[in-house]
């Protein structure tokens, strides 16, 4: 499934996305995100865990710029573990050089008109990393409020984090 924004294409991840996802995962202010480094088998397992999501319309996606068919980043509707429930988790990550272009705000509004609209969730959530300010901002401006801070496991490291949250009633897109 392709979602499509003024700007840009969500598409379906490819192993042939692979290099791409690499190079963004070992960017150094995203990689405090995740606190280790990842190997290609890793990255290739996880991108066939997203393939395997895309029939319940969940998984990450390819964000593409339109302009110059461009791997700009990663986005996507996963679920999550949140206090025993399994709740709808917004992700986005943008190459460094994309950031303060609004892409990520763009490829978001897209996805949660997804959410809301073709999933039919009630809410949706983003964990973000405490220290990650620009993550914070963007879940603002997408309309999500805090709601609790939590511990969880990202990629095997223990990680402090926000959890924001949106729910339907307060979606305006």
């Amino acid at each position: 499934m392709v979602l499509e924004t003024k700007r840009l294409y969500l598409r379906n991840l490819t192993i042939h996305d692979l290099d791409d996802i690499e190079w963004l995962l070992k960017e150094e202010d995203l990689s405090f995100t995740f606190r280790k480094e990842f190997e290609s088998d890793e990255v290739k397992d996880w991108i066939q865990e997203n393939i395997e999501l895309y029939p319940q319309s969940l998984g990450m996606k390819a964000i593409i710029l339109k302009e110059d068919d461009s791997f700009i980043g990663i986005a996507g509707l996963v679920n999550k573990d949140l206090d025993n429930q399994s709740v709808l988790d917004l992700t986005c990550w943008l190459k460094k050089k994309y950031w303060k272009r609004g892409f990520a705000l763009e490829a978001c509004k897209g996805l949660l008109h997804q959410a809301f609209n073709v999933l039919d969730v009630e809410q949706v959530y983003s964990f973000v990393v405490l220290e990650n300010q620009p993550s914070k901002r963007l879940a603002k401006k997408l309309g999500m409020i805090p709601s609790q801070s939590i511990v969880s496991n990202v990629f095997g490291s223990n990680v402090s984090q926000e959890v924001f949250v949106l729910k339907r009633d307060n979606y305006y897109m």
